[in-house]
C-alpha cells in the first residue's frame, strides 16, 4: 500500500519514479548526455532501470500529470552503438539505425546472431532475385 493506502503492485514499468539518492546518482552515473537527442538521457535512465532490475512501485494514487517523453526520444548512433540495439519501437514508432562498421562476413563465418539491418539486408537482397 502507499502512503495514502492505495493498492500497489511491484513490477517493470515506465512511469514516473521516486528513487532513493544514492539509487538515483548510481543510476545517473551511467547515463550519458547524447549529443544528437537531449531528451535521450530519459531513455538512458529507463534502460538503466531495466539493466539493474529494479522494480517500481506501482499505486492506484491518483494521476500524477507530466510530460510523455517517447514523441521526443528516437533510436540515435549514441544509443545504437552504446546499447548494440539497430531497431526500436518507441510506442508504434518504429525506428532503425543500423550499426556503421560491422563486418557481416564474420557474422556469417562465425555463425554469430545476425544484427537486424543484416538480416533485413539479405532479405532485400533475395527478394530482388525473383
Amino acid at each position: 500500500r502507499s502512503l495514502s493506502g492505495a493498492s500497489c503492485a511491484l513490477g517493470l514499468a515506465s512511469m514516473t519514479r521516486v528513487f532513493a539518492a544514492t539509487t538515483l546518482q548510481s543510476l545517473l552515473s551511467q547515463v550519458e548526455s547524447d549529443p544528437e537527442k537531449p531528451w535521450n538521457w530519459l531513455l538512458e535512465l529507463d534502460l538503466q532501470i531495466h539493466h539493474a532490475k529494479i522494480k517500481a512501485m506501482s499505486c492506484a494514487d491518483g494521476p500524477m500529470p507530466e510530460v510523455d517523453y517517447l514523441p521526443q526520444i528516437s533510436l540515435t548512433q549514441h544509443v545504437s552503438h552504446k546499447h548494440q540495439v539497430e531497431m526500436a519501437d518507441f510506442d508504434g514508432r518504429r525506428e532503425v539505425s543500423c550499426i556503421k562498421g560491422a563486418n557481416w562476413f564474420e557474422v556469417a563465418r562465425k555463425g554469430l546472431v545476425a544484427p537486424y539491418c543484416f538480416r533485413r539486408d539479405v532479405m532485400k537482397a533475395f527478394r530482388q532475385l525473383r
